[in-house]
């Protein structure tokens, strides 16, 4: 009697099917970067206004969090919030240009709900405040919001003068996140 199961000593096709690239375990680790938020601290928050220990402590501390960078390796929840949220955000401007009288306020407020949800959504454990506070930025703009997107690769800096944001147009090749930098010098021997 055959057993529906294949044997236990067989091994799994390749991640790209036979004759693929293989899996391997930095495809599966999303590829985080450090994202450094100034908070209060919690114990110069406890002590007395009156209290001489409060000059010794530090008032503010920063608070290292890690957000996924935007590309091959981010994690498809990630990924399909982000979508959500680009959603939203085009429904929100197809509306502005039916409604003339209050187009302007819904696309300020669609430009900064699209901000702080985004980067809500790539920078977990950032509070609510901290993610409103970083997509105050006037559309057109360049402020923390904006950089903070940049720095995790959800837009790519555009070139003085280039009206075209796709590398390949420009007739540059569009490096891959997952793809490891080789050096561009051969290491020193000294």
């Amino acid at each position: 009697m055959s057993s529906p199961r294949p044997p236990y000593g067989r091994r799994p096709l390749a991640a790209g099917g036979p004759g693929g690239p293989p899996l391997r375990l930095g495809h599966l680790v999303p590829e985080r970067r450090p994202v450094v938020i100034e908070r209060p601290n919690p114990d110069w928050l406890a002590l007395d206004e009156d209290d001489p220990r409060r000059a010794e402590i530090p008032e503010m501390l920063d608070v290292i969090l890690s957000g996924y960078v935007f590309g091959d390796r981010c994690p498809g929840v990630v990924k399909a919030e982000l979508a959500s949220i680009e959603g939203a955000y085009h429904q929100a401007l197809a509306s502005t240009e039916a409604d003339d009288g209050a187009g302007a306020a819904i696309f300020i407020a669609a430009w900064h709900t699209f901000l702080r949800e985004s980067i809500s959504a790539l920078v977990p454990g950032l509070t609510a405040g901290e993610a409103d506070v970083l997509a105050s930025v006037p559309p057109g703009q360049d402020g923390p919001g904006t950089a903070l997107l940049r720095y995790l690769g959800v837009w790519r800096e555009q070139l003085e003068g280039d009206q075209t944001s796709d590398p390949e147009a420009r007739g540059e090749a569009d490096p891959s996140i997952t793809e490891p930098s080789s050096p561009s010098l051969p290491p020193s021997t000294d």
